[in-house]
Protein backbone atom coordinates (compact mmCIF):
# COMPACT_ATOMS: atom_id res chain seq x y z
CA UNK A 1 0.00 0.00 0.00
CA UNK A 2 2.51 2.65 0.96
CA UNK A 3 3.15 4.98 3.80
CA UNK A 4 0.66 7.20 5.46
CA UNK A 5 0.64 10.76 3.94
CA UNK A 6 1.45 12.34 7.30
CA UNK A 7 4.36 10.00 8.04
CA UNK A 8 7.54 11.80 9.00
CA UNK A 9 10.16 11.97 6.28
CA UNK A 10 13.67 10.94 7.11
CA UNK A 11 16.85 10.84 5.15
CA UNK A 12 19.15 13.20 3.32
CA UNK A 13 16.50 15.81 2.56
CA UNK A 14 15.59 16.35 6.20
CA UNK A 15 19.22 16.46 7.27
CA UNK A 16 20.05 18.95 4.52
CA UNK A 17 17.12 21.14 5.58
CA UNK A 18 18.30 21.12 9.20
CA UNK A 19 21.86 22.03 8.22
CA UNK A 20 20.62 24.78 5.88
CA UNK A 21 18.35 26.17 8.61
CA UNK A 22 21.19 26.34 11.14
CA UNK A 23 23.48 27.99 8.59
CA UNK A 24 20.87 30.66 7.87
CA UNK A 25 20.29 31.28 11.58
CA UNK A 26 24.04 31.59 12.17
CA UNK A 27 24.36 33.98 9.20
CA UNK A 28 21.56 36.18 10.55
CA UNK A 29 22.94 36.14 14.10
CA UNK A 30 26.53 36.99 13.15
CA UNK A 31 25.97 40.77 12.64
CA UNK A 32 24.17 41.04 15.98
CA UNK A 33 26.94 39.18 17.78
CA UNK A 34 29.55 41.39 16.09
CA UNK A 35 27.71 44.54 17.14
CA UNK A 36 27.49 43.32 20.74
CA UNK A 37 31.19 42.41 20.80
CA UNK A 38 32.28 45.76 19.35
CA UNK A 39 30.13 47.64 21.88
CA UNK A 40 32.67 46.49 24.49
CA UNK A 41 35.66 47.49 22.35
CA UNK A 42 38.18 49.91 23.85
CA UNK A 43 38.13 52.18 20.85
CA UNK A 44 40.55 54.95 20.07
CA UNK A 45 39.06 57.99 18.37
CA UNK A 46 35.64 58.19 16.76
CA UNK A 47 35.79 55.03 14.66
CA UNK A 48 35.15 51.57 16.04
CA UNK A 49 36.44 49.43 13.18
CA UNK A 50 39.39 47.60 14.76
CA UNK A 51 39.51 45.56 17.95
CA UNK A 52 41.66 47.27 20.61
CA UNK A 53 40.67 45.34 23.71
CA UNK A 54 37.78 44.69 26.06
CA UNK A 55 36.40 47.44 28.29
CA UNK A 56 33.28 48.28 30.28
CA UNK A 57 34.28 51.86 31.09
CA UNK A 58 31.48 53.34 28.93
CA UNK A 59 28.63 51.29 30.36
CA UNK A 60 26.05 53.37 32.15
CA UNK A 61 27.10 56.61 30.45
CA UNK A 62 26.00 58.22 27.23
CA UNK A 63 28.90 58.22 24.81
CA UNK A 64 27.72 61.27 22.89
CA UNK A 65 29.64 64.44 22.07
CA UNK A 66 28.73 67.57 24.01
CA UNK A 67 25.69 69.35 22.60
CA UNK A 68 24.39 66.31 20.72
Amino acid sequence: MGTHPTARRTGRGEKALRVYTWLILAWLTLPIATMIAFSFNDRVGKRNDTWNGFTVKRTGKHDLPAGG
